[in-house]
């Protein structure tokens, strides 16, 4: 079974590649206000985890319960302010996952 938590929801960035994570995920993730975040993509998934000092990925804050997803990732996804995203916390690897809904 599964230890993911998929919410039931679709969700979309704002004009600014923003995205508002719901409260009762904020509660869950293993990083608070103000502090970095590597977003980075895996096939056709957008990973959101605590950043490693030495990570590669992009790097973002956290802030006001909202993350920006990079523009490069938006765009290798093909992700606009119009495409609905849903996402899974995945409580064992402690991270976000967003994926693009099929049209």
């Amino acid at each position: 079974m599964s230890s993911n938590v998929i919410i039931k929801e679709f969700f979309k960035i704002n004009l600014n590649g923003q995205l508002h994570i719901p409260g009762a995920i904020q509660k869950l993730l293993p990083f608070k206000q103000g502090e970095m975040v590597a977003v980075y993509e895996q096939g056709n998934t957008i990973i959101i985890e605590a950043s490693l000092e030495e990570s590669n990925h992009n790097l973002c804050v956290y802030q006001y319960g909202k993350i920006t997803i990079p523009a490069e990732i938006r765009k290798l996804q093909n992700i606009t302010r119009d495409s609905l995203l849903t996402m899974e916390f995945s409580r064992e690897g402690k991270m976000l996952l967003l994926r693009k809904m099929s049209a």
